[in-house]
């Protein structure tokens, strides 16, 4: 017996060190040319393609096996790290089964901004030179919404890290298009922020964050421009709420941050960890890189994502 359950660790262990790797190292799957196009709604996560300024990008639509043609849902646009992709995003959140289990159809877009060599990321900063992922965005949407039924006023974007910073970037591009979104371990506030309308916000993270630091300072990366807290206080004050937030215990490291009584009903909430590193809270996925740090279990940040979304649909 014993035996048996050493080696379901070692397995075990073997299992998160690969997808550990998968999550920060590997490269999008380009379909085969033998792969035919859809021809009918079927319950899969499969490659889409698009034209963007006569460049193809590649985005992964999962649509829950629950759909039904005849009832508009809502779409969540999910955005990996650097250096990650769909895939290893798709399985890090668990959306596959969230989506199932809640019936919006997930698309979680392909970056290829690299700013820095080998790091395929997001155009956060509207870097001219850059590939132009706020339009990237506008098709996906316009692209499922022309064969789902997609219902236009519960679109949503999430994303962990520099999804998170991508996010942020939507809550001001596409005020108009999005009803809340949810950045983890990775939000700002885009000091260019243009949004006419405010956004709900619902967010996470770790103060022992060593990648994206909880406080910014001189060893901070070049895109981390603020503190977590610096860029929630603009958010608050971009959507108009109530400078005194209220916090409660969750656990003895989680606390809930609210501003609430805020412009157009877009209240803010925040999960702060206090030991909470670089992570996705709740997720099934432990990581044991040297620099991810501890991953939280007292929360589900997909459930209470959802929760968010579901409680808050464009007005």
């Amino acid at each position: 017996m014993r035996k048996i359950t050493n080696r379901r660790k070692i397995l075990a262990a073997i299992f998160v060190a690969l997808l550990s790797f998968f999550l920060t190292n590997c490269a999008v799957r380009e379909p085969s040319k033998s792969e035919k196009p859809i021809t009918r709604i079927q319950s899969a996560d499969r490659w889409q393609t698009l034209q963007v300024d006569q460049k193809k990008r590649w985005y992964l639509l999962y649509v829950p096996t629950i759909y039904d043609a005849g009832t508009p849902v809502p779409l969540v646009l999910n955005f990996h790290g650097s250096r990650s992709n769909p895939d290893a995003q798709l399985a890090y959140s668990d959306f596959k089964s969230l989506a199932d289990e809640k019936g919006f159809i997930a698309a979680l877009p392909y970056g290829e901004y690299q700013k820095e060599r080998g790091m395929n990321s997001w155009n956060t900063v509207n870097d001219p030179d850059g590939v132009d992922d706020v339009q990237f965005v506008r098709n996906i949407i316009y692209d499922l919404s022309t064969r789902y039924a997609i219902d236009p006023k519960r679109i949503y974007a999430t994303g962990m890290s520099g999804g998170a910073r991508m996010a942020s970037r939507l809550a001001c591009e596409l005020d108009d298009v999005l009803a809340a979104v949810a950045p983890v371990a990775g939000v700002q506030f885009p000091s260019d922020c243009r949004a006419s309308r405010a956004v709900p916000m619902i967010a996470f993270h770790g103060k022992d964050d060593k990648i994206n630091t909880y406080v910014h300072t001189s060893e901070s990366r070049d895109y981390w421009t603020a503190g977590v807290e610096d860029s929630l206080s603009g958010w608050v004050e971009k959507n108009g709420c109530a400078q005194n937030p209220e916090i409660l215990s969750v656990s003895d490291v989680v606390a809930r941050v609210s501003w609430e009584n805020c412009r157009d009903d877009a209240e803010i909430v925040f999960y702060r960890i206090a030991d909470g590193g670089h992570t996705w809270p709740g997720s099934s996925i432990v990581l044991s890189t040297p620099w991810s740090g501890k991953t939280n279990q007292d929360i589900v940040a997909s459930h209470l994502i959802w929760e968010f979304f579901e409680a808050h649909p464009l007005p």
